[in-house]
């Protein structure tokens, strides 16, 4: 789907795409944009050592935007079976396994978003000592990219969770869905600080 096909159908009435696929799209723009900060630093290595550290984190960091790119549909396809169970009359007899399950996969590709969102911050981390100067603003812009899709991708797992009646299933994603987003939040805002303290 194009960018502007993208924003159209987001901008409708439609259920779908929704802040699920935004916050992959964020984190999938922040790791692109580690790479053209990894590819823009390339020439700069003053080592052989930097220079194959800097290849790997290029191909990591590629497949993260692959991956992170792919949570975009997902986020959709995960909640096509949740609009449709709440569309059963509810005294249908498996109304409320219907739905169980359904919530359980709505929260698939949030979480799975921010699992990714969590291997992008070490590339991160590593980029902010090895970048080329004239682009560590990039680095900052893309650790606030990162922390916006974490804290994006949690609350749509909360907005699942939370109609769970499987409340220790419930709590154990949430758990999850925080530890992980809280962790991300606070890395990228000290990259956000160490960049901010470099430019000014």
């Amino acid at each position: 789907m194009e960018l502007k096909q993208f924003m159209s159908e987001l901008a409708s009435a439609a259920p779908t795409p929704g802040g699920g696929a935004v916050s992959a799209l964020n984190g999938a723009l922040a790791a692109a944009l580690t790479s053209m900060v990894a590819n823009l630093t390339h020439g700069k290595c003053q080592s052989s050592e930097d220079l194959v550290a800097l290849q790997q984190l290029l191909t990591t960091v590629q497949q993260l935007q692959h991956e992170l790119t792919a949570q975009i549909k997902a986020d959709a396809e995960g909640f096509m079976p949740l609009a449709q169970a709440y569309r059963l009359p509810k005294q249908h007899p498996q109304r409320a396994d219907i739905l169980e399950s359904a919530l359980a996969g709505a929260v698939c590709a949030p979480l799975k978003t921010l699992q990714l969102l969590a291997q992008l911050v070490p590339l991160l981390e590593q980029l902010l000592t090895q970048a080329n100067q004239l682009v560590v603003s990039d680095v900052g812009v893309a650790a606030t990219g990162c922390s916006s899709a974490s804290q994006a991708a949690a609350l749509t797992v909360y907005v699942n969770t939370r109609l769970m009646h499987n409340r220790k299933h419930a709590a154990t994603l949430n758990a999850q869905t925080a530890h992980l987003a809280s962790a991300n939040v606070a890395s990228c805002q000290k990259i956000y600080q160490q960049v901010l303290m470099q430019l000014t």
